[in-house]
């Protein structure tokens, strides 16, 4: 599943946010997880 693929199933699923705040959110979430990963 690529980035943009899971942006769009968790904007689908959650209609009462803005694409935008979904794609901000995966992102963060996303660098988060790279960080923590990098870090050990």
């Amino acid at each position: 599943m690529t980035k943009s693929e899971l942006i769009e199933i968790l904007a689908r699923h959650q209609a009462h946010l803005k694409a935008d705040d979904v794609d901000l959110a995966v992102k963060s979430l996303l660098e988060m997880m790279g960080g923590a990963l990098s870090s050990g």
